[in-house]
């Protein structure tokens, strides 16, 4: 996966006790046979992610950002969908 340098949405996977928040970069790109988690916009669930299309979480890069580097909150994984995610990342 291409490493972005501009501000694309993630998923925050950890908050440390310092603040620093943990993150995996969400791209809207498919990059094929790799370790991906499918955020589909069929979904019952994806309206309330924030996103505006089929988009994919890869394992990696594995990030630790500042708060202040969050731009803002687009949703969140709900229902079966934070269920698989969870089930996906470990």
């Amino acid at each position: 996966m291409d490493h972005a340098t501009y501000a694309r949405p993630c998923v925050i996977i950890r908050i440390k006790q310092d603040g620093t928040l943990t993150i995996i970069p969400i791209s809207s790109k498919d990059y094929g046979n790799v370790d991906k988690f499918r955020v589909d916009e069929r979904d019952p669930d994806f309206a309330a992610t924030g996103l505006t299309t089929t988009s994919y979480v890869y394992g990696h890069p594995v990030l630790n950002i500042s708060p202040a580097s969050v731009l803002k909150k687009l949703g969140a994984f709900v229902g079966e969908l934070k269920r698989r995610f969870i089930a996906w990342n470990g």
